[in-house]
This record gives structure tokens, sequence and C-alpha cells, in this order.
């Protein structure tokens, strides 16, 4: 017998058996491995579905948070913005991004969080958003086929999350019609506009009407605005078609419909209401910028609020002229004082029953005797030239009566706060004084009331003057000196300077579109402050109808002529139903150096309306974005 073969085979069967036992046990630990990649690979896949939808759903509905934010009332459809829910058997916007992602039910949950973590919090007014954040939260149960023989869990409950909300971008502001819903939200009648310059998007109109621009016959150019100059784009919310006489350059376009623009000035906190009321006083012709031969009245930032039409008159409110001068605008007569070449005079009333300014035009020093001169009316400016009277060795010129009904205005820098009637200057030239104020170098308007606000009315259209020089002997009478936009020596007034700060702030430049002299009403807002640029480039606010106001507001009327550098808002945030009527005057174009906001705006006059937007004048405007 051969026993060692038989022992061979069966030592090379075992091992074969081995082996095989081996295999099997590799085989099933790749198998199992294989099966939990199997698995957690899947749940990578729905992790990443899942932040894809959470993502989709919070930026819908970031989107109408946008919306609601920019106007409350625009949309009831929105009113599911606020309190917290899932998306069982719900429509709304994030639970329909949700599905069409691929989720849906109650695994969806949105809240609407004060804040979310590391993104910095609203500020300004901003912060009165009640609902600027959304957060979505998908959780989606993942069956394990494989680790649940393991002795895991047989799913694995996966979160994905997405934080979204308005977070505050800087932008250049076009012009913007802030009304959603109105026809004619932007009117214009036999008035032109002209946009130069400024971002690209030149005007946004976030009206939904399918009229929302009425042109009525009028133009629209904006073929030189833009970045380049070339074009500009106009956006409308609402599917109009572009109407006739609108203009867009060769980079422009026409946007329609479009998401609509939200309020570039709802970041800036309104002016609170000055603890002093505000004064006017009478000035001379050449005192602190007084451009008029027939004198001005010079009014001082403070609370006008309380003011009503008619002649600066009244006692002991901000509506009273002050009938003599005070330091530094002049004082009563005095014997033996020395007199700067310039210095105001009122004499008292007993000695001058005509109530005449006079200024002195040689400097020295007043007669020491014990009586006043006696300042007749024989001293009266007429067409002749002016009057003088030698007191001393002073001589003194006659600047005509106290005008308390009839003079150019001049407004010091600062805050004027106005009531329903606005500011009683009797619809005379207004332009900016040469005085400090307050140092923000320009003044800001607000109206605090509800009304119909009026402001420059029928004004401007004076005669200019030609050759003037104050106490020369070709001083003409009746007459307001041409305003010179570099603040030099104005042409056609010899040897005198109207000392105007220029249209541009001290670090920026006058628009080349804007002629050197301008006529009329020239009223500049302030560079520096709350209310200007914090560049100091481009002037700020100067006009502001209150957010909380129902109101509309009226610059100028058809004999007005009008040049206005800085900001121009009016709008209601609850009904955002305040119209802006701007017309124009009758002999000159209105040139606007700055931008407009507004609810409605409507536009009218003989001439056309110049708007130079500046692209490098930011605004914080907010934006839906994903935040985290």
């Amino acid at each position: 017998m051969n026993r060692h073969g038989a022992c061979s085979h069966k030592k090379a069967s075992q091992r074969g058996q081995s082996f095989l036992i081996v295999v099997i046990f590799v085989a099933l630990i790749l198998m199992a491995m294989l099966g939990i990649a199997a698995d957690y690979t899947q749940v990578w896949a729905h992790r990443q579905m899942a932040q894809g939808a959470a993502d989709a759903a919070c930026q819908a509905a970031a989107a109408d948070l946008y919306i609601k934010a920019i106007d409350s009332n625009a949309l009831p459809s929105l009113n599911w913005i606020g309190t917290g829910f899932n998306c069982a058997g719900n429509t709304t916007p994030p639970c329909s991004y949700a599905a069409i992602n691929g989720y849906s039910g109650s695994g969806i949950s949105i809240s609407f969080p004060s804040s979310l973590p590391g993104v910095p919090a609203l500020t300004g007014a901003f912060t009165s958003i009640k609902n600027p954040y959304v957060l979505v939260t998908i959780s989606d149960p993942v069956a394990m086929s494989f680790t649940k023989l393991a002795g895991a869990p047989s799913t694995v409950t996966i979160t994905a999350k997405a934080g979204c909300g308005l977070a505050p971008v800087n932008l250049p502001a076009p012009l913007v019609v802030l009304n959603q819903t109105g026809a004619g939200a932007l009117s214009l009648r036999n008035r032109s506009i002209t946009v130069t310059g400024g971002p690209q998007r030149s005007i946004e109109v976030n009206s939904n009407n399918t009229g929302a621009v009425d042109v009525g016959g009028s133009t629209i150019d904006l073929s030189h605005a833009g970045p380049s100059g070339t074009g500009g784009d106009f956006g409308v919310v609402g599917s109009e078609t572009m109407p006739g006489g609108v203009t867009l350059g060769s980079t422009g376009s026409w946007l329609s419909p479009n998401m609509p623009y939200g309020d570039p000035f709802g970041g800036y906190i309104e002016p609170a209401r000055p603890a002093a009321l505000g004064a006017a006083f009478p000035v001379a012709f050449g005192v602190n910028g007084c451009p008029d031969t027939t004198g001005c009245t010079e009014f001082t930032a403070g609370d006008y609020s309380a003011c009503s039409r008619g002649s600066v008159t009244g006692g002991g409110n901000a509506c009273q002229f002050k009938p003599t001068f005070i330091a530094p605008y002049g004082s009563p007569w005095s014997a033996a004082t020395g007199y700067a070449n310039g210095a105001i005079i009122v004499p008292p009333l007993a000695n001058n029953p005509s109530n005449f300014m006079f200024q002195a035009t040689q400097a020295a020093t007043a007669t020491s005797g014990s009586l006043e001169p006696v300042w007749s009316t024989s001293t009266l400016n007429n067409s002749s030239g002016p009057r003088i009277l030698t007191d001393g060795g002073v001589t003194w010129t006659n600047m005509g009566p106290i005008n308390t009904s009839s003079a150019t205005a001049i407004f010091d820098p600062g805050v004027y706060f106005l009531g329903d009637n606005g500011l009683p200057f009797n619809q005379n030239t207004a332009r900016m004084s040469t005085a400090t104020g307050d140092g923000s170098g320009g003044a800001t308007f607000f109206f605090s009331s509800s009304g119909t606000s009026t402001f420059l009315g029928s004004s401007g259209n004076e005669t200019v003057c030609g050759a003037v020089s104050a106490g020369s002997a070709s001083w003409i009478p009746s007459c307001v000196v041409q305003y010179d936009i570099n603040g030099g020596p104005t042409t056609g007034a010899a040897g005198w300077s109207v000392s105007n700060p220029p249209l541009s702030c001290p670090g920026g430049t006058n628009p080349a579109s804007v002629p050197s002299t301008l006529r009329g009403n020239i009223l500049l807002g302030p560079c520096t402050g709350a209310y200007g640029d914090s560049a100091g480039k481009t002037r700020g606010f100067l006009f502001w109808q209150g957010r909380a106001t129902s109101a509309n507001a009226q610059l100028g009327r058809f004999s007005s002529n009008i040049t206005l550098s800085g900001f121009i808002y009016v709008h209601n945030n609850v009904s955002y139903g305040d119209t802006l009527r701007l017309q124009s005057g009758s002999t000159a174009p209105t040139f606007i150096i700055g931008g407009i906001v507004a609810d409605q705006l409507s536009l009218g006059g003989r001439q056309p309306l110049n708007m130079i937007l500046n692209p490098n004048f930011m605004t914080q405007q907010l934006r839906p974005s994903l935040l985290e």
C-alpha cells in the first residue's frame, strides 16, 4: 500500500479548504467594506443634495425678504414672512424651491432669526427692518442597508442649513422712482430729461404697471449717461414697451421687466429737530455773498416748523424777521467810532424814517459830535446811482431800505427743519450765503409735516446785473448778480466777487456740462457732516421729505430758474405715495447735480432738466444674499 501518497493527498485537500475559507472571509470583509462605502456614499450624496436644496430655498426666501423690506405693502402674499413653519403641505417660495430640488414635507423648516452667526448686524435706518434674515434647515433620514448588519442604526439623519438675508452693499444711485404700482409713476409734460454720467443704471422705476413711464411727447436722453458717457440703462419692474422719445445710447439698455431697486437712502437717519429756532436778518449787497443790489434776507439754520406762508414777520418765533442788524451784521450808528470798509449800520428810525441801510465805502472814524447825522430820504439810491453821506472821515453809501418782503434769500449752512408751508421767503431768488454756519458747507431743507410743500415757487427770474460794484457810481438798482460755479469773480460784476462755494465740494470738480455762470436759484447741499459725502467730493442731502409723513413737494414753478447741487429725497415708507413735482424755468435749463429718489416724479415746464449723476458717490443698498 502507498500510505505516503494518501497522506500527501489529504494534506493538499486541507490546505485547499483553508484557502477557500480565507477567500470567503476576505470576500465577506470586502463586501462589508463595500456596503459601508455604498451606505456612506449615499449619505454624502444626500448631504450634497440637501445642501443644494437648502441653498435654493434660502435664496428664494431672501428674494422675498428683499421685496418685503423695500415695500411692506407691495405684496400681501408675502405675509408668510415672520413666523417659522415647516413645508408640510406648504407652497411658499422656499418650500417650492426645496421641492424642485427633491425635498418636501415636515423635514424642511423655515425660521426668521434676528441675527446669523458671524454676520454683522444691520445699522442705521436698516435696523427698523423686521425680518432681515431667514434660516432654512433640511433634515433627511437616509436608510443604511449594510452598516445596520453590524449593529449600527438603520438610518442616519443628515442636516443641511442655509442662512440668507439682506446685506448692505455700496452702490452708486440712479434716479429712482419707488412707487410699485402706479401708472405714470414717472411722468413728463413738455419737459425733456438729459442724464449725464453716473452708474450704468441711470433710471429705475419700481412700478409694475404697464404704463409706469409716461413720456407724454417729451424726451429722455441717456446717450451720455453711464460710466463711459456713451449710454445708460433704464430699468422698469413692469412689462412695458420702451416709449418713443427714449434714447439709450450705444451702451444703454431698456430693462423690462426688471428687479425692483431698493431705497438708496434707506440707511440714512433723518435729521432731528434742531434745538434752536432759525432767524432772519437783513444784509446789504455784497455782505455774506448777498447778490441782490436791493439787499438780502439772510437765514440761519434751525427750527422753522411753526412758520406760515407770507412775509417773514411775527414775534417770538423762528418766523420773526429781525428789523435791525445785530453783530456781525450791523448795528446803529455810534459817534467817534472807527468803521472798517464794508461796515453796515441801520440808524434808529428817529433819524432814519425810511429805515435805510448804510455801508461804509471809505473806512475812517465817524464824527465826534454828539448829534447823529440826519439819514434823510435825499440819500436814497436812484437811477443816477447811489447817494452818499460824509460822516467825519467815513463815506456812507445808502444801500436802500431794509427789504422784508421781496429780498433775495441767502441761507447759512446747516439743517432747516420745516413745517407744512416750507420756508416763507416770498418766492424770491434763493442762494447760499458765505457764512460758516454749522461748517458743513451747505444746507439741508427737511420737511417734517404732511401736506404740499412748495419751495422756490415762481422765483429766480429777476433781472441779471450787468457790471456792478458795491458802493461805486456804476451801481445799478434792482438786479441779482449771476453765480460763478467756481466761486471766483462773477462775469459782469467788475470789482466784486460772489465768493460763494462752487457747485462741487472742495475735493471734487464742477461738471463740464454746466455753464460757468448761472442765474436764478442756486442751492447747495452739505459737503461734510451726517448729510454730506464722507469723501468730501459730492454734495449730500439738499431737500428731504420726512419718511413718516404723507406729503407732496413742489420745487419751482414755470418761471423758476433752478440749479441744485445735492440729493432730493421725497419718500413715504408706508404708502409709497409721495409725489415730487419739479417745474422748470422759462428762460434757462434746470440743473441737478446729484440725484433724485421719490415715490412718484412729475416733471413739467418749458426748459429741459439736466441731471448730472456721480458714479463715485456710494450709498448702501440692501441686496438679498446667501450669508452662511
